[in-house]
């Protein structure tokens, strides 16, 4: 596997997404955490909030990582899939498109899925991403907060193939 990095990019939660993210948890935790003191005591009540607590840090530091390499295009998940996995071989690529539709006004939903269309697309609620092209299968839709150099980086990895 090639090792030498074109382009990188980090994605974290947007803080709208955050913010209710964390209000949903604690609106849906609260009832728990007043039945639990009532009927458990404080040691039950402190121990659900540190498990709220831990939950929600977890979501909220989870991370898309993605790389454009010599070979294609890697992604992982962090914490939840911490070993990157290849998105889309070069090979398979016939062309690289930017465009400021999301994951979000695709699919109604953040993630990794496949769309109406039978395209698999990766992302999350940013404005813009990268419509990758293939030959042989259903396209491939990635979030992007610099689609541009996203698909610069791809673009100039796909013509020296």
């Amino acid at each position: 596997m090639g090792e030498h990095v074109h382009y990188e990019e980090t994605l974290r939660m947007q803080r709208s997404t955050g913010t209710t993210l964390a209000v949903v948890f604690a609106l849906s935790f609260l009832p728990l955490a007043v039945l639990s003191w009532r009927y458990w005591g404080r040691l039950a009540a402190g121990l659900g909030v540190l498990g709220y607590a831990v939950v929600l840090g977890v979501f909220l530091l989870a991370r898309w990582e993605f790389e454009v390499r010599d070979e294609g295009i890697y992604y992982r998940v962090v914490p939840f899939l911490p070993v990157w996995r290849r998105l889309v071989a070069v090979t398979a690529v016939t062309g690289v498109e930017p465009t400021d539709e999301n994951a979000s006004s695709l699919m109604g939903r953040s993630g990794v899925f496949r769309g109406p269309d039978g395209e698999r697309v990766v992302g999350s609620d940013f404005d813009g991403g990268v419509r990758i092209i293939r030959a042989d299968a259903p396209d491939v839709f990635l979030s992007s907060r610099r689609p541009e150099a996203l698909a610069g980086a791809l673009g100039d990895v796909v013509e020296r193939e």
